[in-house]
């Protein structure tokens, strides 16, 4: 079964009210990210996913580091979250972040 296109309204919605609890669930750990990051994450691992669909290093991201990726990016661009390309430069970060660690045995392109 292919993972859902990260595209699909029904799944934009799911992904942005599950977000939103997962968000407040991490804030009250202690932990604050922003829900549009959270967001973001989904639909990278959606489409990373749909890419490589046996491959499931996207697991080995910890909230911890994500919360990192998230407070540097905020730190690199002007405005932080509010800058317009923070969440295409959000994305790109983990994008590059799963490609690079897709290279074990769970990835289809390797055994290929």
């Amino acid at each position: 079964m292919r993972p859902p296109d990260p595209q699909d309204p029904e799944l934009a919605a799911f992904l942005r009210g599950s977000s939103e609890r997962i968000a407040a669930i991490m804030r009250a750990r202690g932990a604050d990210l922003p829900p549009a990051a959270l967001e973001q994450f989904a639909r990278v691992v959606s489409e990373h996913l749909r890419a490589h669909p046996r491959d499931n290093t996207f697991y080995n991201m910890s909230g911890s580091r994500l919360v990192a990726i998230v407070s540097e990016l905020e730190r690199e661009l002007p405005g932080g979250q509010t800058n317009p390309s923070f969440n295409e430069a959000l994305a790109t970060k983990l994008r590059d972040i799963l490609e690079g660690q897709g290279q074990g045995p769970n990835d289809p392109a390797a055994s290929a």
